[in-house]
């Protein structure tokens, strides 16, 4: 066997490149024709749906630094958004798909009709995650989409990291496809989908030089900062079975409903004034970390009571605004009646945002909280017998928030 192949080994090699040849320029083709789509924007128009898509295109030097790294936006319509999403497709080549899709943003125009089933193609679609994040915008997701080249590049990209951050922080709500989906099927039938807006900031961009109109940049061609971020506690749009009952707008409304996510573990919270031996803070600031909840339900002749501890492992004073006192530390020495005060201080402006976003939630008919799922798992039978047919349920539920603070420095 051996002297057969060292004999004819130059026959194996001849076979060996018509065989791998054609197979190595098939690739190098396909490898050219891929995109990668991070995010898609829909909007409905004149009874059309159009699609826009954030298309990245690896070009030479992106692999390093991400120097090189230019996106495009591609819109198409069609009676469907499936329809739409393969007019993207004849644009931009058949290797283009939604593999690498991590985020959807919603305009306005949807939430005329029922959104669980307009994005029923994204669930069904067997290339596309479930854990695709959703977005919703005030008005055009197509402009909308087209403002993160405000944002880092990586940012812009990638939303799905981005608001799973904002989520831990207190500052965002990481809503999945699927999820919203679900939903519908839920005793509460209530979702929220985060708002998204990107606000310009003062930034500005590097300019090409005063003179001669040259370029101030080594590489002879200026390059723009970034010149924008997405807005901090934006709003949450409230989805009652797919179709949308209104919004948290408020700070205190937005934050509220933070308090009571199990994923959001530290975040920041403006206490307001506080008055200490005659001087005044206008403006004082708290930071916390490590927080964590417990519920419990009580339940007397009908009438839900939902006991919340709130437990938060540290807590740090960051005053932000005094002109009597003029550093932090002065407030680190002080005695246990000003900590007290601040710790009472925490725990009534937690309660008061808690309180507001439940109180909006029920003005609207939203069952923000979901607390119909959670007496339908620990409270049976009282809920079969006073929440499953009442359609004011929330009515015969209050909350009453108890908060611990392990350590304030």
């Amino acid at each position: 066997m051996w002297k057969f192949f060292k004999k004819h080994s130059w026959l194996i090699i001849i076979l060996a490149i018509i065989i791998l040849f054609p197979q190595s320029l098939s690739n190098q083709a396909k490898l050219s024709m891929k995109t990668i789509i991070p995010g898609i924007a829909i909007d409905k128009v004149d009874g059309e749906y159009e699609t826009t898509a954030l298309v990245v295109t690896p070009t030479r030097g992106s692999e390093s630094g991400g120097g090189q790294l230019r996106a495009t936006y591609i819109s198409e319509k069609g009676k469907t958004i499936a329809e739409a999403i393969e007019k993207l497709g004849y644009v931009m080549g058949k290797s283009a798909g939604l593999a690498n899709l991590n985020y959807i943003i919603i305009g306005n125009s949807l939430f005329e009709d029922n959104i669980v089933g307009q994005l029923d193609y994204f669930i069904r679609d067997k290339k596309t995650s479930n854990s695709i994040l959703v977005l919703a915008c005030d008005g055009e997701a197509k402009e909308e989409i087209k403002k993160t080249e405000k944002l880092e590049a990586s940012t812009g990209i990638g939303l799905q990291k981005v608001y799973l951050y904002k989520q831990e922080s207190s500052n965002g709500y990481m809503m999945p496809i699927m999820e919203v989906a679900n939903s519908v099927y839920g005793k509460s039938k209530a979702c929220l989908i985060n708002n998204f807006t990107i606000e310009e900031t003062k930034q500005t961009k590097e300019s090409e030089g005063s003179s001669g109109g040259g370029s101030s940049s080594e590489s002879g061609g200026s390059i723009d900062k970034p010149d924008g971020r997405i807005k901090f506690l934006d709003k949450l749009i409230c989805l009652v079975e797919g179709n949308k009952v209104g919004e948290l707008e408020s700070e205190n409304e937005v934050f509220g409903y933070y308090l009571l996510d199990k994923n959001a573990k530290d975040g920041s919270l403006n206490l307001g004034e506080i008055t200490f031996n005659n001087g005044q803070v206008n403006d004082f600031n708290i930071k916390y970390y490590g927080k964590s909840l417990k519920k419990k339900i009580n339940e007397e002749s009908g009438e839900f009571e939902i006991n919340v501890d709130i437990h938060l492992d540290d807590v740090k004073l960051r005053c932000l605004d005094s002109s009597d006192v003029p550093s932090i530390e002065y407030y680190k020495e002080a005695d246990d009646e000003f900590e007290q005060k601040i710790k009472n201080k925490i725990k009534e402006k937690i309660s008061e945002s808690i309180q507001t976003s439940f109180n909006k939630g029920k003005s609207i008919g939203c069952d923000i909280f979901k607390f119909s799922d959670l007496l339908y798992q620990y409270k049976y039978n009282e809920w079969k017998k006073y929440i499953e047919e009442n359609d004011n349920y929330l009515d015969k539920i209050k909350i009453v928030v108890n908060v611990k603070i392990d350590k304030l420095t």
